[in-house]
């Protein structure tokens, strides 16, 4: 494209954003018309990521999951999903070496990268520019959840602590694709295994510290160990996350537990259960502030592409045919970088907290073939880029927020299932809905019986006869009065023989009076009396 005779030409007007079918098309315009020209001058799209896609900018709100691997992601989707999605793989040792986009459909199916690459408005189209060896490892998978009516999730492999910015080893540059994804999503799901943090936090948070703002993090398996072990762990994170980013702010870190499982109740796990609501009340929030989130990414996106226009415009006017020289990249270093920064920053063109990391500039400049494209800042040009940043995206915003938003029902604190426990060292899943019956079943009749007994206790406290047994199981004569107490029976007593007794009974109630059988008690289902076996010597207990 001839972008000097672009410069000539007037600047069309562009419809009121309010005049268009939505906030995001909208956006999707002026993005086009302002931006993408400088975009395309600059090689922006070539030293950071590319430019924005109709997709892109007007899909479906999504959340991107990360981590070192074994850290429970796969699974974490699982639950939020509810529904084990297909080719993911669960394990110790790393599983997952695909970047997955969960999206949904009717039928569970997987969707090739050949596929989506043909696909014009696919959201994540863009991924092609990585190279075919990212293609291998990049694919959709389409789930039948209600959750993913509204939303996308995107499945990630673990990140290892040698992982450079190259991708030794993988193919593609890992870091690149990360920071890809990390611009395009509206949240950055970050998690730790409570049992193992590994030594690639400082590498993550220098990856993510651009992104700080979209980032929650969550020390998952909190409820595999002791209360005071989880707080050592949390504050040695936080150590590790603050010695990095080198900042005061207070960094919310949730405790997780995302599995089918019960665990023991604990404090520990109150906070878990808390953390989940809350952690369902932001992904909500990202659900109704999505379009606001995504015209930020662009307006951030506007303010970087400014600084390296006139970055690049300032090494051309000090480099005199810099683009034309066959060694032009021994001009691309830090001290450049660092120099023209400040020189920026004093005549007020940027401020400090606009300048984009020195390490992305260098490396995407000097991946460049060559320069020639680079231009000298044109008026028109800066002047469109300017209203864009200053004015039009703040119409679009007001545009946002008369939009209806998606709220979604994610119920994360739903009750477990299974419950987890070990055997033998290995772990068994066990139902716990008959078990829950059967327990309370149990639970019931313990507590019925005990409630008994002690009524019954409470009105036996009066004299009563009870009728005393030989060792031959013979009536007595006599009767012995026994007073009973609310005490325990001790253990040496002899269970009452009912149908010794019932049968002596019978033999002797001939000779008895009406009067004794009245003070004698029978053995019913409903009433227990205690009954002694007493010998001819005055022991207790029956046979010696």
């Amino acid at each position: 494209m001839d972008f000097c005779g672009f410069n000539k030409k007037k600047s069309v007007p562009l419809a009121p954003p309010s005049e268009m079918p939505s906030a995001l098309d909208a956006l999707y315009v002026y993005y086009i018309n302002k931006v993408r020209p400088i975009e395309e001058i600059t090689a922006f799209n070539k030293i950071t990521t590319p430019g924005y896609t109709y997709g892109e900018i007007t899909g479906k709100p999504t959340i991107l999951f990360l981590g070192p691997y074994s850290t429970g992601k796969t699974t974490m989707i699982n639950y939020i999903i509810n529904d084990t999605y297909k080719g993911s793989k669960i394990g110790a040792e790393p599983t997952t070496e695909n970047f997955t986009v969960l999206t949904h459909g009717e039928e569970p199916k997987i969707i090739d990268s050949n596929a989506i690459i043909c696909m014009e408005d696919h959201q994540f189209k863009q991924v092609e520019a990585f190279g075919t060896e990212f293609l291998n490892k990049f694919q959709q998978v389409e789930v039948r959840s209600e959750i993913l009516k509204n939303m996308n999730i995107i499945d990630t492999p673990g990140i290892y602590e040698n992982t450079d910015e190259e991708g030794t080893g993988l193919g593609y540059s890992y870091n690149k694709v990360l920071r890809y994804f990390c611009q395009r999503v509206e949240m950055i799901v970050l998690l730790f295994d409570i049992n193992r943090l590994g030594s690639a936090i400082p590498m993550i948070m220098n990856l993510l510290h651009p992104f700080k703002e979209k980032v929650k993090i969550i020390l998952n398996k909190a409820d595999t160990l002791s209360p005071d072990n989880v707080l050592r762990v949390r504050e040695n994170l936080l150590w590790q996350i603050a010695k990095v980013t080198k900042t005061q702010d207070i960094i919310k870190v949730y405790y997780g537990s995302y599995w089918n499982y019960e665990y023991t109740e604990t404090f520990i796990t109150t906070l878990i259960k808390e953390d989940q609501i809350q952690f369902e009340k932001d992904i909500n929030e990202c659900a109704k502030h999505y379009k606001t989130t995504r015209i930020g990414q662009i307006r951030k996106r506007a303010k970087k592409l400014c600084f390296y226009y006139y970055l690049h415009s300032f090494i051309l006017k000090r480099h005199f045919r810099i683009k034309h020289k066959k060694h032009w990249a021994k001009y691309i270093t830090n001290e450049e970088f660092s120099t023209i920064a400040k020189i920026l920053v004093n005549d007020q063109i940027t401020t400090e907290a606009n300048i984009p990391p020195i390490e992305e500039w260098v490396n995407g400049v000097k991946n460049l073939t060559n320069i020639k494209q680079w231009q000298k800042v044109d008026k028109m040009l800066n002047a469109q880029l300017e209203e864009f940043i200053n004015k039009d995206l703040n119409t679009i915003i007001l545009c946002a927020n008369q939009e209806p938003s998606p709220v979604w029902n994610l119920m994360l604190n739903r009750p477990r299932i299974f419950k987890y426990h070990y055997d033998s060292g290995s772990k068994r899943n066990i139902d716990l809905i008959q078990k829950k019956v059967l327990k309370t079943t149990q639970k019931n009749s313990k507590e019925s019986s005990s409630q008994g007994s002690i009524e019954k206790n409470k009105k036996n406290k009066k004299k009563k006869l009870v009728p005393m047994i030989d060792n031959n199981n013979n009536l007595k004569s006599s009767l012995t009065e026994v007073k009973l107490s609310n005490t325990t029976t001790p253990n040496i007593l002899k269970p009452f023989d009912k149908t010794a007794t019932q049968k002596s009974i019978s033999l002797h109630s001939k000779e008895s009076t009406k009067k004794k059988e009245k003070n004698s008690i029978g053995i019913t289902q409903t009433e227990s009396i205690i009954k002694t076996n007493i010998n001819d010597n005055g022991d207790i207990g029956g046979k010696k």
